[in-house]
């Protein structure tokens, strides 16, 4: 559910905007602190393995600022 609609309400914009890594992270947390305990996930659970991916024992969530840097390039 995180993935398909609010990562993609916050992606949307992401083009026309220039945020930086500090503010999305600002932006991401109360995201996953809200969805990950829904998911049986800890809220505290690391964010680097949160949007690690599949094949690493990650979530498979994209950061949104990687997603604004390539959307960019």
């Amino acid at each position: 559910m995180v993935k398909s609609t609010i990562m993609k309400t916050i992606e949307y914009p992401l083009m026309a905007t220039c945020i930086s890594r500090k503010d999305m992270d600002d932006i991401v947390r109360p995201i996953l602190q809200a969805a990950l305990p829904k998911a049986a996930i800890q809220k505290r659970f690391p964010h680097k393995l949160v949007f690690g991916s599949l094949g690493f024992q990650g979530f498979g969530l994209h950061h949104p600022s990687n997603s604004q840097l390539i959307q960019h390039l």
